[in-house]
């Protein structure tokens, strides 16, 4: 996928979940103070999000989801994806 398509992925899973476990997601990645640095693009933020998921052990559900909606024909070329930020 394109860097920052991982992005629309990760919002797209978290619409998936439940408001609790979309509040823990939030609570562990702590975006605001970890990525606060960061200049340009989602990689912060996506690393962010996977490590709530995996904390929360939702990594596998998430690389089933990924499976689902994401379809990547070459690296960076992808004809499915959901619908970006």
């Amino acid at each position: 996928m394109c860097g920052d398509c991982y992005l629309s992925v990760v919002e797209a899973f978290d619409a998936t979940l439940s408001e609790v476990d979309q509040t823990r997601v939030l609570k562990i990645a702590d975006t605001q103070r970890f990525c606060a640095g960061e200049a340009m693009g989602f990689g912060c933020e996506t690393t962010r999000s996977l490590t709530a998921y995996q904390e929360l052990g939702l990594m596998r559900r998430f690389a089933h989801f990924s499976c689902k909606v994401v379809k990547c024909e070459e690296a960076a070329i992808c004809s499915r994806m959901p619908p970006g930020p």
